[in-house]
């Protein structure tokens, strides 16, 4: 059962009903080609309950220790080495670590993740290179009625 509470599920209607809830995992690895890109990675599954509903939620990316609203968006800063043409520089740039967002239709629940991490990007004049980080989303869901 979902602890409704962690999902910041708040309703001031008596009648609002969950009428789904469950935890989905999503592995996105980052990889992307640019490095203040973010890769999109979605999950979908069947909406058993068989109308348009809302959805409320709760993600983590470090395997459950901690858990982010669904509005959350996580950033981070990185370092943009320019080693070519000199003077060697080091610019302090944000990310998008992660972010996730989710949709229901009357037929399915889809769930996409963002994941822009990545270490210290190179760029030599030629080519940019940086190892993105692959992440595992946590993401814990509850589906409640429209009406």
């Amino acid at each position: 059962m979902i602890d409704v509470d962690k999902l910041n599920y708040l309703s001031l209607h008596p009648i609002d009903k969950i009428v789904a809830e469950g935890t989905i995992s999503i592995v996105n690895s980052g990889a992307t080609s640019f490095p203040q890109g973010s890769l999109i990675v979605s999950e979908t599954i069947s909406n058993t309950y068989g109308r348009k509903a809302f959805a409320r939620a709760s993600w983590s990316i470090d395997s459950g220790v901690s858990y982010q609203s669904l509005e959350s968006q996580v950033t981070y800063s990185f370092l943009y080495n320019t080693v070519a043409p000199a003077p060697v520089t080091s610019t302090p740039l944000r990310g998008l670590k992660a972010a996730i967002s989710i949709g229901v239709s009357d037929t399915l629940i889809t769930f996409r993740t963002a994941n822009g991490f990545h270490g210290t990007v190179t760029d030599n004049g030629t080519t940019i290179s940086y190892t993105p980080t692959s992440q595992t989303f946590i993401i814990n869901y509850a589906i409640f009625e429209r009406e």
